[in-house]
């Protein structure tokens, strides 16, 4: 980064947002997403999610959620802050029916993803095993599958999924022809 000093910008976690039109081969435009000066102890602020949806990029970055243009820079359109504590890390997006629904460890929210107007946020658990599959958010919430409406947040079911405390962790459920899919370790 040009002008970067050491002592002032050394706690800095800058996401730069690169937008490239792969018909033109050509970079569109480039973009610090956040600027923001951390703590040392702030560790969880590198993470940065990206998901594009109805012309628009939804970014989850630290403690915020941002909204950008996905063809031309028009700056942020519309930011939210989650909190400030750790539980308060952005850790998934996604894009739904012009919904922009985004996880921190330990709730989901939503918003118009033209307006950044919340729409909810509920407790959920699970933010990095989520998938939205024919309109339903999957999600792991401790060792069951739990499925969502993603207008409202509210929950439609759940399953068990076995006496094994970490149950799928680590995998996003798939679907595919009425039937979804999770692992166990």
């Amino acid at each position: 980064i040009s002008g970067y000093n050491y002592d002032k910008d050394r706690y800095k976690a800058y996401m730069t947002l690169c937008v490239y039109n792969l018909t033109e081969k050509k970079i569109v435009y480039t973009k610090y997403v956040n600027n923001q000066t951390l703590e040392k102890d702030e560790w969880d602020d590198f993470y940065g999610r990206v998901t594009f949806h109805n012309g628009k990029l939804f970014i989850g970055k630290g403690r915020n959620f941002y909204c950008l243009d996905a063809f031309e820079d028009k700056g942020i359109l519309w930011k939210y802050k989650t909190g400030i504590y750790g539980n308060d890390s952005a850790m998934q997006v996604f894009g739904y029916d012009n919904i922009a629904l985004g996880f921190t460890v330990d709730r989901l929210f939503a918003f118009d993803i033209n307006t950044g107007v919340k729409f909810y946020v509920v407790a959920a658990a699970g933010s990095n095993t989520a998938n939205i599959i024919d309109g339903i958010i999957y999600q792991r919430e401790h060792s069951d599958l739990q499925m969502r409406d993603p207008k409202t947040g509210k929950e439609l079911k759940r399953v068990t999924t076995g006496a094994n405390d970490q149950a799928f962790s680590d995998s996003r459920p798939n679907g595919a022809n009425g039937k979804i899919y999770v692992h166990t370790y």
